[in-house]
């Protein structure tokens, strides 16, 4: 029952207001998350549905970038396929940097309470779209997709490791991706925040 509740909540935010969820897209929590699957309120069903109402608010509003945003926030994890097609249609580099990235850590959702990756899945990681995401990493050459997939891959791979939630070495993948990101972006910030993660070294 209150998964049910839950999802009816948060369903009728995307339907009425998906480009703030009545101010709760905007909050450091995830209260409004849907995973597929990883924890108790895990919900493949209601995560299906949700994605579909994403799909549908995009149709509705093409050029709202918020909103093409928002939605492959919350389906990348469970349908990455969907959520590559909305970057690449948006032109969003970055996003798919740290979609890629996402994948190849075998990340199941974020955490309901904050910004982290909730856990990590072997199974997420041996998935076609996973194989084909370290394969576009290790190949690519485009600054933005570079810098957004190393300092995603070296500070969610840190914290899944810090929390015993990944059994992968990712360090030799996000420093590759690292040294080709920071001659290509030497001033950028955020490959500085990669280089500064404790397992970045």
């Amino acid at each position: 029952m209150a998964k049910a509740a839950r999802a009816k909540h948060i369903l009728w935010l995307i339907e009425n207001d998906p480009k703030d969820g009545l101010g709760l897209f905007q909050v450091a929590t995830g209260v409004y998350r849907l995973n597929c699957q990883g924890d108790d309120l895990a919900d493949p069903d209601a995560f299906k549905r949700a994605g579909e109402a994403w799909l549908e608010q995009i149709k509705v509003n093409p050029g709202d970038a918020e909103i093409r945003r928002s939605a492959v926030n919350a389906i990348q994890y469970c349908a990455p396929e969907q959520a590559e097609q909305m970057l690449i249609e948006g032109k969003d580099e970055s996003g798919l940097g740290r979609l890629y990235a996402a994948a190849v850590l075998g990340i199941t959702g974020e955490s309901y309470l904050n910004n982290d990756p909730a856990g990590s899945d072997a199974a997420f990681r041996a998935r076609p779209f996973a194989v084909k995401a370290r394969r576009v990493l290790e190949e690519a050459t485009e600054k933005d997709l570079l810098v957004a997939a190393a300092v995603r891959l070296l500070r969610d791979g840190a914290t899944l490791w810090a929390d015993g939630k990944l059994d992968w070495d990712y360090t030799p993948l996000g420093n590759a991706l690292l040294a080709k990101a920071r001659p290509l972006a030497p001033d950028s910030t955020a490959s500085d925040r990669a280089d500064n993660t404790p397992c970045a070294r």
